[in-house]
């Protein structure tokens, strides 16, 4: 057999990084590593290799063996891969970035979107996807403001034949929780999230229930968020990408 690695290998050309994130989804599969400097690197293969930074016409199985430098991203603190090869990053000004492709007179460029509404974000947070057969990509992007407070950007890409693809980004304000540290969520519709909150208490919601996932003692999935008994006061806030 070739082609497969049983061993773990340094990765030549990624170096000084403090964090990294594998992401796997359908017709999606990159990595993507942040150096101590502020700059994103990424590899792999996303949808056109746009996720990556670059625009490459033709099949979405378009791929890259080594690191390159998403060179749309500057002074980035925090990186996070989504559904269908979207890249989203946090500056350290508190802004957010996505990578989108160009529906206007400049065809197949990738270009980085500053999301609207947004200049006082902490973190961002693990997003989930929509599941959707009219556009490239749909998710939910938690992020975490200075004051702990949640808004979800909900992302969609869609198909612009001819001149490449487009990317838009709505923010909403998300209640039902108090100041929060971390937001983790999962799946792609049904989806399932949870919060750390900074009292330490743990907060669950999401339309993914059946097999009890919520953890409130119900299969019954919860549009507001509910919080969680039985657990140990928390004391240590995850680290994430």
């Amino acid at each position: 057999m070739t082609g497969v690695q049983t061993c773990a290998l340094p990765i030549s050309g990624a170096s000084n990084v403090r964090a990294v994130q594998a992401f796997a989804d359908v017709g999606t599969n990159f990595a993507l590593a942040l150096q101590s400097g502020g700059t994103v690197l990424g590899w792999g293969q996303t949808t056109l290799a746009m996720g990556l930074g670059v625009y490459t016409p033709g099949p979405s199985t378009t791929a890259f063996s080594t690191p390159t430098v998403i060179s749309q991203f500057a002074s980035v603190t925090q990186v996070k891969a989504l559904s269908g090869g979207l890249t989203a990053a946090l500056a350290s000004d508190g802004t957010v970035w996505l990578l989108v492709g160009s529906a206007d007179s400049v065809p197949n460029k990738v270009s980085a979107l500053q999301v609207s509404g947004l200049n006082n974000v902490a973190s961002l947070g693990d997003p989930y996807g929509i599941a959707t057969v009219t556009s490239i990509a749909q998710g939910v992007l938690p992020v975490i403001d200075k004051s702990g407070n949640v808004s979800l950007i909900n992302i969609q890409g869609v198909s612009a034949v001819g001149t490449g693809f487009a990317t838009t980004a709505t923010v909403t304000a998300f209640g039902g929780l108090p100041a929060v540290s971390n937001v983790s969520c999962s799946g792609r519709t049904p989806y399932h999230c949870l919060a750390l909150a900074t009292d330490g208490s743990v907060w669950s919601w999401g339309n993914q229930a059946s097999e009890g996932e919520i953890g409130d003692g119900t299969t019954v999935g919860k549009s507001i968020p509910v919080k969680l008994t039985g657990l140990p006061r928390s004391e240590e806030h995850t680290s994430e990408l």
